[in-house]
């Protein structure tokens, strides 16, 4: 997970521009993550971590801060080498 984590705040560093991004930040709160933006992460997330978020995970009032985000994603990881 801890290479996730780190994924997703580089990601959001390039993204938003806001530094640092900690796993506590708040998406929108402390990043100013807006729909647009959450858009483009959610493409920057699939292409690096080589995963497919779900459509009906694509609300981004789910995750309210990073270490929300990087949680799905390590089940997505999980599930797609068939640990879970």
């Amino acid at each position: 997970m801890e290479r996730i984590d780190q994924g997703v705040r580089d990601i959001l560093l390039k993204i938003t521009g806001v530094n640092p991004v900690e796993s506590h930040s708040l998406l929108k709160d402390d990043l100013g993550i807006d729909s647009f933006q959450f858009v483009q992460l959610v493409v920057e997330l699939e292409n690096t971590f080589k995963i497919r978020i779900d459509d009906a995970h694509l609300n981004m009032n789910r995750y309210t801060d990073v270490a929300s985000l990087s949680a799905y994603l390590s089940e997505i990881a999980k599930n797609a080498e068939g640990i879970a």
